[in-house]
């Protein structure tokens, strides 16, 4: 399972590149996201998610505007390129279903704004805890995409007692279910800015028999957390 529901605001108007037989674009929609931090103070961040799209779907981005709301529903897509001779590694919703929201005088749609993603897959290793409160792992989640079998590498990263929990019960080979939405770092490498892009887990659920060493494979759900860049392990 690899499903993705994102709505936001077009950031500029979508670039259109050569698919083949077929229309091809990418775009960004900015996702505003609101939270309360720790200290109970209310807080407000915009994340930029990317999008690709082919053949009728990307037709549906043409002409469309700076500042349209659009909702995209599809699955997260990971892969590598080389630029100037390093390796360099993205993540993008590729959308399987688009909509443009219009809006009109009478009828606003702010506050529609949402990043959502389930993922089922197996832990490529044993999760990894950078810090205490925090635990990273990355699942492995298999799709049949247009006749072939491929496999998307998505990064989690766990706060609090959901971390905790993922520490302790979780290893290699497990399948686990995952609910949580997409989340970009900037961090800076050689002099220049980079983004690095996985998925901020608020509940998974081991799906397989746990191991006669672990404890519990029930749900596990986020405690809230404040959104520092750092703390994010991918």
């Amino acid at each position: 399972m690899n499903k993705a529901i994102i709505i936001g605001r077009l950031g500029k108007e979508a670039t259109f590149f050569n698919g083949g037989d077929q229309t091809a674009c990418r775009f960004q929609l900015a996702v505003k996201e609101t939270w309360k931090s720790k200290n109970n103070e209310p807080q407000e961040r915009t994340e930029w998610v990317n999008v690709a799209a082919l053949g009728s779907v990307a037709e549906q981005m043409k002409r469309v505007a700076k500042g349209t709301l659009v909702f995209v529903q599809g699955s997260a897509n990971t892969g590598s390129y080389t630029k100037n001779d390093e390796t360099r590694y993205y993540f993008e919703i590729r959308a399987r279903l688009l909509r443009i929201l219009p809006e009109t005088g009478r009828q606003s749609l702010k506050d529609l704004d949402q990043n959502e993603i389930a993922l089922v897959g197996r832990l490529g290793q044993d999760p990894v805890t950078p810090k205490e409160g925090i635990t990273h792992f990355s699942l492995a989640c298999n799709e049949y995409f247009k006749g072939n079998d491929t496999t998307q590498w998505i990064s989690v990263a766990t706060f609090n007692g959901l971390s905790d929990n993922a520490a302790r019960i979780l290893s290699k080979g497990r399948l686990v279910f995952v609910e949580g939405k997409v989340r970009t770092r900037k961090y800076d490498k050689d002099g220049q800015t980079r983004h690095a892009t996985g998925v901020v887990a608020h509940r998974w659920r081991a799906l397989d028999a746990r191991p006669k060493r672990q404890e519990s494979d029930e749900y596990h759900e986020s405690a809230p957390y404040d959104h520092v860049d750092d703390d994010i392990p991918f």
